[in-house]
């Protein structure tokens, strides 16, 4: 199956059980999900170990799970674009501008699956 439409499909997987949920609550499923997937970049940050790379992910991977944090104590729209940054994340993964090793599949699957996770959020915040 292509990268982009599995990534379409998780996405609207997360948000068909988001919504199933109280709001307080689905902002709280996503922003564990953010953590997961900051979890997922130090995992192949500690499998490589490129020099500035390993540092640079793990302070990235921190900054997003204290974004999470962030987007439930005061905005879900902080959520939403701390989801669109990491979509933007995955995409520096998946151009080789980070030298991170990932999973070929990873880049475009996850960069689709956070654009479209993060453009809900935001708008789902905004009704």
């Amino acid at each position: 199956m292509n990268d982009v439409l599995l990534g379409m499909i998780l996405a609207g997987i997360t948000i068909a059980i988001g919504v199933c949920l109280p709001t307080e609550q689905m902002y709280q499923l996503f922003a564990i999900l953010l953590g997961v997937a900051a979890g997922v970049s130090i995992g192949f940050a500690v499998a490589d170990r490129q020099g500035n790379e390993y540092y640079l992910q793990w302070a990235v991977s921190l900054a997003f799970i204290g974004l999470a944090l962030v987007g439930l104590w005061v905005s879900p729209l902080i959520l939403g674009v701390a989801w669109l940054l990491h979509g933007g994340w995955d995409l520096l993964h998946h151009f080789g501008i980070m030298k991170t090793r990932i999973a070929g599949w990873y880049g475009a699957l996850c960069l689709i699956y956070d654009i479209t996770l993060g453009s809900f959020i935001i708008t789902w915040s905004a009704i």
